[in-house]
């Protein structure tokens, strides 16, 4: 994402200027690991247990339901950043990753969503392909800029 005005260039990465969260679960008797960073903390949590787990999750036999749900080839991980809003949605099978990241063994997608001034970026990283609200294939550089209080869309095409 690169955002021209006239005075000014802005490149964004998927980081909010407040907040990060990961969220990791692994699926044989699920292990999160929960890192939240803030400008002054940085809190991991780990839960571990042999059947159950509590929190942002819940399971029945099935089904884990919260901002997370695994079923046995799924997982969803939600993570929401308010003020500078970064949402990262992740489902793992044991093929795919799909998420505000989403990541198979060929592709990530990273969306990050900032409110007030709202900034959408999405990015795909496979072997062969980068996609993003900035697509870079090994051909095409797509740069989309979009603006919220008085909408302000400009769209870059480049390709080598």
């Amino acid at each position: 994402h690169t955002r021209r005005s006239s005075n000014t260039t802005r490149s964004h990465t998927g980081r909010s200027s407040n907040t990060t969260r990961s969220h990791t679960r692994r699926s044989s008797n699920t292990t999160r690991s929960h890192t939240r960073q803030s400008s002054n903390t940085t809190r991991s949590h780990t839960r571990r247990s042999s059947n159950t787990t509590r929190s942002l999750t819940r399971r029945s036999s099935n089904t884990t339901r919260s901002h997370t749900r695994q079923s046995s080839n799924t997982t969803r991980s939600h993570t929401r950043r308010s003020s500078n809003t970064t949402r990262s949605l992740t489902r793992r099978s044991s093929n795919t990753t799909r998420s505000h990241t989403r990541r198979s063994t060929n592709t990530t997608r990273s969306h990050t969503r900032r409110s007030s001034n709202t900034t959408r970026r999405h990015t795909r990283r496979s072997s062969h392909t980068t996609r993003s609200l900035t697509r870079r294939r090994q051909v095409t550089t797509r740069s989309h800029t979009r603006r919220s209080s008085h909408t302000t869309r400009s769209h870059t095409r480049r390709s080598s």
